[in-house]
């Protein structure tokens, strides 16, 4: 039997999917790459679980400021330089575009109300 997931729970389990990556992109690329498996797919990875966060965006349990700082790392991980993520693997987490990834991620987890 298929029971469907009520949509709070789903958007709860999205938050916490988009949380445990902004703490990963806070890392060391070296960490990042050895957690994600080390293969040249990492960055783009990473890129892709921070930016399934969006659906955040449009739901009700989550604070404003939790919006504003959600809405901040999307932002910058959706203006990354494609050389960000070319799946060159260890190199692609040294691109100067996840200085400015990192640092949203790092307000998110200071200043979450969660």
């Amino acid at each position: 039997m298929n029971e469907e997931i009520p949509i709070d729970e789903s958007m709860r389990q999205c938050l916490l999917y988009f949380e445990s990556a902004v703490h990963s992109v806070v890392k060391s690329p070296e960490e990042i790459y050895e957690d994600f498996g080390a293969h040249a797919g990492v960055s783009w990875e990473l890129r892709q679980e921070l930016l399934s966060g969006s659906p955040l965006l449009g739901w009700s349990g989550i604070s404003d400021l939790d919006r504003r700082l959600i809405e901040g790392v999307i932002r910058e991980a959706e203006a990354m330089s494609a050389a960000a993520f070319c799946c060159d693997g260890l190199f692609d987490l040294h691109h100067p575009s996840w200085g400015l990834v990192r640092e949203a991620a790092s307000k998110f987890i200071e200043l979450s109300d969660g």
